[in-house]
């Protein structure tokens, strides 16, 4: 939990969980905790926040409806600040299954999402809202705006659709049936799902979507049972200096992670 580690003592499933302090581990004179109590809520307009409760941690952060909805509630009693993540969710086609074997296929699904114009509208319900690349948006390595529009998917707007369909068609996409798998978080997982179901109909691929619970979702990462899945970097959030890890070889990783 951050200060110390801590022992299992009770958990309530969608209320709360305790913990008592481990006692091997005490540095003289650094902040501990003697036990902690977390109170959880499986949505983002949790009660106990608008009564002024504390919140110690949001994993998901919230989408601005939900933080228009805090700040109306005890009003002057919080502050919001607001940044990119350095996160990713990538939408990691299967190679081996039919269809997306073909890599024209491969190559319309990223030209079919229209990053740019789709953005701006998912940030006002969605923790997503700048178009990057590999490395976190405005950190001193990341890609300017005219270097993503060089790349396969981040082009200019006028040219992604129409080149994405005439991807599709030349490797056989355009009707294709295609099994997306995704995970049942709303923050952004459920969110960018909906998206790629939408863009990629434009382009007359016709998806499947299914959605599973963290440890099926799992699984199906692990069994192959899809065609497309969105998953998530690991790790998945991190300095940009090791944005680059999903895309390196396992031994270029550790070789980072140790210099880092």
């Amino acid at each position: 939990m951050g200060l110390r580690p801590v022992n299992f003592v009770e958990y309530q499933a969608c209320s709360r969980s305790k913990g008592s302090a481990t006692p091997i581990i005490n540095h003289k004179g650094l902040p501990y905790l003697d036990a902690i109590t977390g109170i959880y809520a499986d949505n983002q307009r949790c009660g106990s926040r608008r009564s002024r409760r504390p919140c110690g941690d949001e994993f998901r952060s919230f989408p601005p409806s939900a933080v228009d909805e805090l700040v109306g509630a005890p009003g002057d009693k919080i502050t919001v600040q607001t940044s990119d993540w350095n996160c990713a969710l990538i939408v990691t086609p299967k190679p081996q299954k039919k269809t997306v074997d073909d890599a024209r296929v491969r190559r319309a699904l990223t030209l079919a999402v229209d990053r740019w114009q789709s953005a701006p509208a998912l940030s006002k319900i969605a923790i997503v809202r700048t178009v990057g690349g590999i490395v976190f948006p405005g950190s001193p390595l990341a890609a300017t705006k005219e270097e993503l529009q060089q790349m396969a998917g981040t082009g200019p707007i006028s040219e992604i659709a129409s080149r994405g369909e005439a991807s599709a068609k030349g490797g056989g996409g355009r009707g294709a049936r295609i099994r997306l798998l995704n995970r049942s978080v709303d923050q952004p997982f459920k969110f960018l799902g909906i998206w790629l179901v939408d863009e990629w109909s434009k382009i007359g691929v016709k998806v499947t979507q299914r959605v599973l619970p963290t440890g099926p979702w799992f699984e199906g990462l692990s069994n192959g049972s899809f065609d497309v899945a969105i998953r998530r970097q690991l790790p998945e959030c991190h300095q940009p200096v090791l944005d680059v890890s999903k895309y390196q070889p396992r031994s270029a990783f550790t070789e980072a992670v140790r210099e880092f």
